[in-house]
């Protein structure tokens, strides 16, 4: 990134652009409609500007990192104070997100308490931006990234309750402030790293690290075995950066040894808390309850939240989540579709659509970066054949389904990747409702139908009815709906098809142990990026890898690997399409829809802000109109 100015040196450099940040910061810069964006390098100036290593951003020519100048954050005039009150589906089992791969709690509870060494840019998710770091910097071959921390930021305050200090915390609480250093940066990397740890979703990514080296206190490097093409994404968005001083030492406050570091952390005794650096303080959890954040006043960033905190209700049916917002207890609702119909098609009285009318509520839609599916575990002997899963496929009434469970919020799909990406492939196989070609493919594979009317097959030496449990998250009514779809569909082929819902934390416990005979799911996209943890082998074969379906393809591991070391455009393009006809063909997944999901939306919250990455629903830049 150059910076224009051609100053004579850095710190004549620093100094103009903290006295220019100032001025920008207290006239308010407002670059669209509703979103206002901080100045062009995000810094404030003060005191400490003339260090360009407490900058929000340090200006230098090989910093691979850019500015903050198009990211949305709180309009100037935006009030002050009030509380965001929201919800998330099931309580969670673990706040470390390192060992829970949850996508709410990354996004919803983690989300606004910890810090990336680098952001993606919402405004262009090909580039980062500074977080943890202000500047970074690069080898020729993207093997080393020197990573420079951004001095003076803290971690924020543990919250222990009174009791808890009673029963032996009270050494947290009396820690002073305690800095962010390159040890909490090398802390994660190396934790996270370790098989012990139990981090199979991360620990996918970190296979080709050669290690993190500490330079000084506010500097590291973080060194790759091999050129990838994602060591950047890796080293930069891939952990939360966690803090040593708490992940490093056992409940009475002793340091752990080196050894127990990572046996320790998927049980750790913080796992019910969480103290990072971001915008928002985590403040309490009350199981089944609520998780209350707080807004960091410390917080790097010039421009702070305009929200006092975030209140997230513990909510799992859709029903009291809709009451809840009906009574004015919550202030945002995304909802079902069965709401969509109920609520604004239908809109009888009392309904979110007279709400709106009467200028109470506002309706938002915007497509979701994720993708649905029907996930089939390849152990199951009946489902290891490509032609069950594409007979499957078949199967599935997705044009029904859209039209009459999602009334049309919803588009069909049919690959790993989002079509909102350049990588995405629009001439892959189809797999469209067809129950003639459904029975023609098991018919052809030697499932044949039985007296029952149900096929059936000798496999393994033993003779099997095509008899499948269809796993799915019991307080969507969603979910609940489209699988009996699929049930009488499939019973109309020969193929029995049991729904099986249960609750979320259960059907994560059974994912993770590969316990079930298929699961209906999405996947929340990340941008570009790397599909080992989905869909290589070596996650399949890991800890609680999220290849749950246990898809094992070597073609496509070696297509995987090629996308890792191929940096040229075009020929990554054809390594793109070839991962996706692969895994299309073989169906290890059902795709079936990309979601539009629908907001309703309290009037008294301001500068709503969707984005297309994960949280679309970000609220950092939101307000509370009047502060309260």
């Amino acid at each position: 990134t150059k910076v224009e100015g051609g100053l004579a040196t850095l710190e004549d450099r620093t100094e103009k652009l903290a006295r220019d940040l100032e001025k920008l910061a207290a006239e308010g810069v407002r670059a669209a409609p509703g979103i206002a964006h901080p100045p062009s390098t995000g810094g404030t100036g003060g005191p400490g500007a003339a260090d360009p290593r407490t900058l929000p951003y340090w200006p230098t020519e090989d910093n691979i990192l850019v500015d903050l100048s198009s990211e949305p954050v709180p309009p100037p005039d935006a009030p002050r104070g009030g509380i965001l009150r929201y919800y998330t589906g099931a309580s969670p089992t673990s706040l470390n997100v390192h060992v829970n791969n949850d996508a709410e709690l990354q996004e919803r509870i983690c989300g606004p308490v910890y810090e990336y060494l680098a952001d993606q840019s919402r405004a262009d998710p090909d580039q980062y931006v500074p977080s943890l770091c202000n500047r970074v910097t690069v080898n020729g071959d993207f093997t080393e990234f020197t990573c420079y921390l951004r001095k003076g930021v803290y971690w924020h305050k543990p919250y222990v309750t009174q009791e808890e200090k009673r029963g032996g915390l009270q050494w947290l609480d009396d820690l002073p402030p305690q800095e962010v250093t390159a040890e909490d940066v090398k802390f994660t990397f190396d934790t996270v790293g370790n098989p012990l740890s139990e981090c199979g979703s991360e620990l996918s990514y970190l296979g080709d690290l050669d290690g993190v080296e500490i330079l000084d206190r506010y500097t590291v490097k973080v060194r790759w075995k091999r050129s990838l093409y994602y060591n950047r994404s890796t080293t930069l968005n891939l952990l939360m950066i966690f803090p040593k001083f708490i992940y490093g030492r056992a409940e009475n406050g002793k340091e752990l040894p080196e050894e127990l570091v990572a046996p320790t952390f998927p049980q750790h005794w913080f796992n019910h808390k969480m103290c990072g650096t971001g915008p928002f303080m985590f403040a309490g959890f009350e199981p089944n309850q609520i998780i209350r954040l707080r807004r960091n006043k410390e917080w790097w960033n010039p421009v702070k939240p305009a929200l006092d905190g975030i209140d997230l209700r513990i909510v799992s049916e859709p029903p009291v989540q809709l009451a809840m917002f009906k009574a004015g207890e919550i202030d945002v609702y995304s909802s079902y579709p069965n709401d969509y119909r109920a609520e604004i098609l239908e809109g009888r009285e009392g309904s979110i659509k007279e709400m709106q009318a009467e200028g109470k509520v506002t309706v938002t839609q915007w497509e979701m970066f994720t993708y649905y599916f029907v996930g089939w575990n390849m152990r199951l002997p009946q489902l290891r054949e490509r032609a069950v899963r594409q007979a499957l496929a078949h199967l599935y009434p997705k044009e029904r389904v859209i039209r009459d469970i999602y009334y049309g919020l919803a588009v069909p799909h049919d690959s790993p990747v989002h079509h909102w990406e350049n990588s995405y492939a629009a001439d892959l196989p189809k797999f469209p409702y067809d129950p003639a070609a459904a029975a023609r493919l098991l018919d052809e594979a030697g499932w044949k139908l039985n007296e029952r009317g149900v096929r059936e097959k000798v496999v393994d030496g033993q003779r099997r009815e095509l008899k499948i449990r269809l796993l799915y998250p019991s307080q969507s009514p969603v979910a609940r709906d489209t699988t009996l779809l699929y049930q009488k569909s499939a019973q109309e082929a020969g193929v029995l098809l049991e729904p099986f819902p249960r609750e979320w934390s259960v059907m994560e416990k059974m994912l993770e142990d590969k316990d079930f005979d298929a699961a209906m799911l999405g996947w929340g996209n990340s941008w570009d990026s790397d599909p080992s943890q989905i869909w290589h082998s070596e996650s399949a074969r890991s800890a609680k890898g999220s290849n749950f379906v246990s898809y094992i393809n070597p073609d496509l591991d070696a297509v995987i690997e090629g996308l890792k070391t191929t940096f040229d455009h075009d020929k990554r393009q054809e390594l793109w399409r070839r991962f996706q006809q692969i895994i299309v063909e073989d169906q290890p997944y059902c795709f079936t829809h990309i979601r539009t999901r629908v907001w309703f939306i309290h009037d008294r919250l301001g500068n709503q802000y969707f984005a297309k990455l994960r949280p679309q629903d970000w609220f950092y830049p939101w307000f509370v109109k009047g502060g309260k």
